[in-house]
């Protein structure tokens, strides 16, 4: 899980709205509508506007480098949350407040996997904070996270939710997809900088 505990504020995403034409008078023919029809607006994710990242754009060259380490990740998220990928991503924004904490940080992955764990420590998420992070419906968030404490994978103490030694146990394929990952992108990251040169 290491591998994925990372900076929580990653995760946040402004998106820009599509903004929709008046319906007109008269309603033109369908090949019409179609031409005429506004272009989606694209995700403006705020790592565009993150320090150091000031004027990069993606390239042709590293295109297959970023997304093909990508793939084997979301295909296991896929399969452990049957197709349900906003279940990951809720649980995914409780793993990274549990990275953001210095006892999580100070425990061994042995300890973890083989003890008596609870739930692992965390600086704590909620409900609404989930749903702003994520830009989801609030009573969708609420759905997901009841059924991800009815599978044990999460507990809620107070208002906070956390992690639990189960959900630890059980994700290690997806750990394990995780790791690869982050040594390509590491590369990546080289041969962007020329650090390996």
């Amino acid at each position: 899980m290491d591998a994925i505990l990372c900076n929580h504020a990653m995760i946040h995403l402004r998106l820009v709205p599509s903004q929709a034409e008046p319906p007109s008078a008269e309603t033109p023919p369908k090949a019409e509508q179609a031409s005429k029809r506004p272009a989606r607006c694209p995700r403006q994710p705020s790592w565009v506007r993150a320090p150091g990242l000031d004027g990069w754009t993606p390239h042709p060259k590293v295109c297959g480098d970023l997304f093909k380490p990508l793939a084997p990740v979301l295909v296991e998220a896929l399969q452990m949350f049957e197709g349900d990928l906003r279940k990951f991503l809720i649980l995914l924004v409780v793993v990274l407040r549990t990275g953001e904490h210095p006892d999580y940080r100070a425990m061994s992955h042995d300890e973890i996997r083989h003890g008596e764990i609870e739930h692992l420590p965390s600086r704590g998420t909620n409900g609404r904070s989930i749903a702003a992070s994520l830009e989801m419906p609030i009573e969708s968030v609420r759905r997901k996270i009841h059924e991800l404490i009815d599978d044990g994978w999460i507990i809620r103490r107070g208002r906070n939710l956390f992690i639990t030694g189960k959900a630890y146990r059980e994700i290690a394929i997806l750990q394990a997809a995780v790791g690869p990952m982050a040594i390509e992108y590491a590369k990546v990251a080289r041969s962007l900088t020329g650090a390996g040169d």
